[in-house]
């Protein structure tokens, strides 16, 4: 790496609209629609007993998805398992009878 190249990476990392900021605030929008998506097919599909397929994929672990072991700070971490909690009720609600 020479000067140039920390200095861009620094910038996009930061700065640009690719920046880790940036990205957290997709993230985070992105969650909401994800879990508003779900409260919407749980109501949908309640007293129906087939769901998609495509959406039973999307659910098998998805608690596991987001579960790390490094990478994140403590509260990130709790962070990132409370929305994989929250789904994974969400899709026990779903598949329920």
């Amino acid at each position: 790496m020479d000067i140039e190249q920390a200095i861009e990476t620094i910038y996009t990392g930061l700065v640009s609209e690719e920046s880790v900021p940036v990205k957290l605030r997709a993230f985070r929008e992105l969650v909401g629609q994800v879990q508003e998506a779900l409260s919407f097919a749980i109501e949908y599909y309640k007293g129906k007993s087939l769901v998609p397929k495509k959406l039973a994929m999307a659910m098998v672990d998805i608690f596991g998805a987001f579960c790390f072991n490094s990478g994140f700070s403590e509260k990130e971490l709790r962070e990132l398992e409370d929305i994989g909690m929250k789904l994974q009720e969400q899709a026990l609600e779903l598949f329920d009878e």
